[in-house]
């Protein structure tokens, strides 16, 4: 079929057809000028917000990781000074109380809390570190090594702090998760602390996992002899 051909007049008319639709919404635009201009601007507002919000949010973070500085300088430099530890750690906690005080919610104040927490272990105050791992550990969320970072710590700071049962229970939560990077410290910190407890057929236990498990362990030829010592000797009262 021959294709219909369009003449001049109708092509003419196309312009029209532009100009009539673009003067019908023109004229409603007119006529709802109040709700395009207040819509107009809530979408500006809305994308002025996210990126006001983003802005302040950024400032915030720089300004709590410039803090978590300050109290890490405080701390090197005071302990280089004097070579007190615990001098140290009284020095930058002026700086870390502010760093946890003000910017609530920043990432810095985790990182800081960390840092601080560690701090409050070698200056031997296990209290502040062990508060301040149970206020780390939520917000650890599903990062295994954040969560065995500050597992371990909760068990070396309850350990010092006496809890030697709570110090069991948080490095079995870490030796649970096999091969990652505290996996095989918790293992020997299990041994020496069921040992220190009387339980030597459990200590004996992590020994061995320490031993099939992690070669490359700097203590593992060490405890491998102790192991098999440890076993000649129940197998000569046995017999």
């Amino acid at each position: 079929m021959a294709k219909k051909k369009v003449s001049r007049k109708e092509l003419l008319r196309e312009p029209d057809r532009i100009l009539t639709a673009s003067s019908r919404l023109l004229a409603w635009v007119l006529a709802h000028r109040i709700q395009v201009i207040a819509a107009v601007a809530a979408v500006l507002l809305l994308v002025g917000g996210i990126s006001g919000a983003r802005y302040v949010s950024a400032r915030n973070e720089g300004n709590a990781f410039s803090l978590y500085q300050q109290g890490m300088d405080a701390y090197e430099t005071e302990r280089e000074k004097s070579g007190d530890t615990k001098a140290a750690f009284e020095k930058a906690g002026g700086v870390f109380s502010g760093l946890f005080e003000e910017y609530k919610g920043c990432s810095a104040v985790t990182v800081g809390k960390l840092a601080y927490a560690k701090m409050a272990y070698e200056a031997g105050d296990f209290e502040t570190a062990v508060r301040l791992y149970r206020e780390i550990l939520p917000e650890a969320g599903d990062d295994p090594v954040r969560q065995e970072m500050v597992l371990s710590g909760l068990g070396y700071a309850s350990a010092g702090a006496g809890r030697i049962r709570d110090a069991i229970q948080y490095f079995e939560q870490v030796s649970a998760a096999p091969h990652l990077l505290l996996t095989a410290d918790a293992l020997y910190q299990l041994a020496c602390l069921y040992e220190t407890e009387g339980d030597a057929e459990k200590s004996l236990a992590m020994k061995q996992r320490l031993v099939d498990e992690f070669d490359d362990y700097p203590l593992t030829v060490l405890i491998r002899d102790a192991v098999a010592a440890q076993k000649s000797g129940e197998t000569t009262e046995s017999g």
